[in-house]
């Protein structure tokens, strides 16, 4: 909406809408919830929680009319995402404005499985239907770190076999590093190529309206053209492999060669073929503004069923991460666009 920031005796009839119906970044055109809606749901939520121990929970009841005796509290602990425990209790009926304290019934593991993080999710759930919603509805939630340790995953390292290419192959799976420019150029599981190109560095995107800032002179692109993102020169400044882990230095050069980015890849290969990468960039003064920093991907067709541990199941950023749980989710590839 447009805020209070436009004065109280802004005009509103002269614009021609009305703030009540701008939800830009909120829903569609068509009413479909952005991600930005669920944001909003999260923090704008009438009941907030606050984690004391791991049986202790303060419930806050942030209504201004209504008691909280309309909803259950619900719970579950994570293990990588995956629940081992949950479940259900009564709210006290708080008045307004009012904080209550309730136990939960947890048994934590006296130590985490190797690798393993833990996660305490609580929800308050409509305890009956409404009309805007029907019972089981998710009014608040709220997700925290449960302080159960857990050792270190240990490390099933291979060691490549020098040949023409340095390749790192296992039972059923076969890796392929270029060593003319270093870049993981084959992934085969099965005998089944899963790249459609090789991997490499990206440190540029297409500009945005915002990037152009409509023919400005000074404009964002315009500085990633001076600077020379969108045509970088890459040099390979070194290929290693040792237990395991398979290092590749490059240097990416705009119009300044003096003053390259410097990029730092550390692929660890797991027993099981599975890859764990490490991203390393050191970027000089003569690039004041990068549109991106990361890796690019591509897949060969048929991909379309996607898994992930993380925060989701929306898109979610490091400004807009609050309304995301931490959890294990599964979406189609056209469904992330």
């Amino acid at each position: 909406g447009y805020g209070n920031d436009l004065g109280e005796n802004f005009d509103y009839e002269s614009c021609g809408e009305h703030p009540s119906q701008v939800l830009n970044g909120i829903v569609g055109a068509d009413l479909d919830p952005h991600p930005g809606a669920f944001e909003a749901k999260k923090v704008q939520a009438p009941v907030g929680f606050a984690f004391e121990t791991p049986a202790k929970l303060t419930i806050w009841n942030k209504h201004h009319t209504l008691t909280l005796d309309h909803l259950t509290l619900e719970w579950e602990v994570l293990e990588n995402g995956h629940p081992i425990r949950t479940g259900r209790r009564e709210i006290p009926a708080a008045r307004p404005g009012d904080k209550v304290r309730v136990e939960l019934l947890l048994q934590l593991p006296a130590e985490g499985k190797p690798g393993a993080e833990y996660f305490l999710t609580v929800r308050a759930v409509l305890s009956r239907d409404f009309p805007w919603a029907a019972a089981g509805h998710h009014v608040a939630w709220e997700q925290f770190p449960l302080p159960v340790r857990s050792p270190v995953a240990p490390l099933r390292p291979f060691r490549p076999a020098q040949t023409s290419a340095l390749e790192v192959t296992g039972k059923g799976w076969r890796l392929e590093w270029s060593t003319s420019d270093g870049l993981l150029s084959s992934w085969q599981v099965a005998g089944v190529e899963w790249l459609a190109e090789p991997m490499r560095e990206i440190f540029y995107r297409a500009p945005t309206d915002n990037d152009w800032l409509i023919g400005y002179a000074h404009s964002y692109h315009k500085e990633w053209e001076a600077n020379g993102l969108t045509r970088l020169d890459r040099r390979l400044c070194e290929l290693s492999a040792s237990d395991g882990v398979v290092r590749v230095v490059s240097e990416l050069r705009g119009t300044d060669p003096t003053q390259p980015i410097r990029c730092c890849l550390e692929t660890r290969v797991d027993a099981d073929g599975s890859l764990a990468i490490e991203q390393q960039v050191v970027i000089p003064a003569a690039f004041p503004l990068v549109p991106r920093i990361g890796l690019m991907l591509t897949l060969a067709p048929g991909f379309e069923d996607l898994a992930w541990y993380g925060r989701g199941p929306w898109e979610n950023y490091v400004d807009r991460k609050t309304g995301a749980l931490i959890g294990r989710w599964q979406r189609k590839v056209s469904e992330m666009l």
